[in-house]
Parts: C-alpha cells; sequence; structure tokens
C-alpha cells in the first residue's frame, strides 16, 4: 500500500509530536512512505526537513509533477497548496493504475477534494487508529498521542 503524504502529517510526527517511530511503523505493515516533490519543497522552508533529512531512507520521493498536468487541478481546486495538489495527483495516478494507495491528508478543503475525487483518504488521526488496529498501540497509548497533538495546537476533531 502506497502512502501519499501531506506536509501536514510530516509536520505532526517530527515536529509536534517530535517521534516519528509512529508514521514509520507502518512500513512494517508493508505501507511505503511516499513524499511528493511539492510537500518536499514546503517541508525545506521550515524546521521539519532537517527532522526528517535523517530518515529519509524510509521515504520514496515522487518526482516533480509538469504544471501541465497538474493544471487541471490548480483549476479545480484553486484554494489548494502545491503539496496537497501533489499528493490528489499521485493518488489519482495511483488509482487509474489501479495500485493500492492512500492519501495522507489533513486538511479539511484537500479532504473534499479527495473525496469528490473518488480517491481514498485518511490523515494524521486516521494513521493513529489504524496503528490501533493493527495492535502496534494500545488505545490508551493512542488517546494520549492524540492530546498531545491537541495540546501542540493540531486541529484534533
Amino acid at each position: 500500500m502506497k502512502a501519499i503524504l501531506d506536509s501536514s502529517v510530516l509536520i505532526a510526527f517530527f515536529t509536534e509530536l517530535k517521534d516519528p517511530k509512529y508514521l514509520l511503523s507502518l512500513t512494517y505493515f508493508g505501507y511505503e512512505l511516499h513524499i511528493p516533490n511539492g510537500v518536499a519543497i514546503e517541508l525545506k522552508r521550515g524546521i521539519t526537513f532537517q527532522q526528517l533529512s535523517p530518515y529519509l531512507s524510509n521515504f520514496n520521493q515522487l518526482s516533480e509533477v509538469d504544471q501541465i498536468d497538474l493544471y487541471p487541478f490548480k483549476k479545480r481546486f484553486p484554494y489548494l497548496a502545491q503539496g496537497e495538489l501533489e499528493v490528489l495527483f499521485w493518488g489519482l495516478r495511483f488509482k487509474r493504475g489501479k495500485e493500492q494507495y492512500i492519501c495522507v491528508l489533513d486538511d479539511k478543503k484537500a479532504r473534499n477534494a479527495a473525496e469528490k475525487l473518488r480517491l481514498n483518504y485518511t490523515g494524521t488521526i486516521g494513521i493513529l487508529n489504524l496503528l490501533e488496529e493493527l495492535d502496534f498501540l494500545a488505545s490508551r497509548e493512542r488517546k494520549s498521542i492524540i492530546e498531545e497533538l491537541r495540546k501542540a495546537g493540531f486541529r484534533v476533531p
């Protein structure tokens, strides 16, 4: 399963929680972690990329998307950032290639766009829920992590 990650997910695990093991543990369960080029560019502007760089071998950086190919997404969803648009682009590409994928987005507008495109998606909390389902996290630990995110200013429903 390919997990296409938006910057908010990486920021949550690497910057706010300061513990990437939860996200990286997905690889033990057969997930491939993918970072679109636009997300990598967004992260390079902040501290998250420095925190992420020792772990880059755990991620596949997806190639740059030609702006001509991205134009229909920009036109349909002008309110989304480059990284979010590229997560959607790659989700659609993997879907069309009949590959198993999930777009990992936290922004409500980006998730709505994924829904309109009929893409599989989840968010940071969804990743934590999945880790509980896979018995990597106990329910109590998941709740504690969510509370930590909430205290760090992460928007949690």
